[in-house]
C-alpha cells in the first residue's frame, strides 16, 4: 500500500509540519 510507504508518511509529515510552522509565524 502506497499510503503506508515510509517515505509517503515522511513527505505528508513534512508537508504538514511545514504549512503548520508557516502557520504558527
Amino acid at each position: 500500500n502506497i499510503l503506508m510507504h515510509p517515505f509517503h508518511m515522511l513527505g505528508v509529515a513534512g508537508v504538514f509540519g511545514g504549512s503548520l510552522f508557516s502557520a504558527m509565524h
